[in-house]
């Protein structure tokens, strides 16, 4: 791949062209006592049951589009970068590592890392 700077220029020059994301609008009737500041909204789902904005989407897709999914807020994400990238953040360096527990090395968040 040609990742120049005209190459990636080129390609936002030319973004009117790109395919537009689809929008859906998922309809959902609200809790109406659980409009407060700082609180998670509340929706009664397709199901009747009460349920997160998250649950409700996977409701409306699993009804109109037969898709299944899961709420997981990156979790996906992390895990696989655990895993790539597994015998580097491991690998074994003197005084990297002081407890068993320990769940990464002590200079992981250094930009030295």
């Amino acid at each position: 791949h040609d990742y120049s700077l005209s190459n990636v220029t080129k390609i936002f020059r030319d973004s009117a062209n790109w395919t537009k994301i689809p929008v859906r609008t998922i309809l959902g009737k609200p809790l109406e006592d659980r409009k407060d500041v700082g609180k998670h909204s509340t929706f009664v789902g397709f199901n009747n049951q009460l349920v997160s904005t998250e649950q409700l989407a996977l409701q409306h897709y699993e009804i109109h589009g037969s898709w299944k999914g899961v709420h997981c807020e990156g979790a996906i994400i992390g895990n696989l970068f655990g895993l790539v990238l597994w015998d580097i953040i491991f690998f074994p360096i003197l005084d990297m590592f002081h407890f068993d527990v320990q769940d990464a090395p002590l200079d992981f968040g250094c930009e030295m890392f």
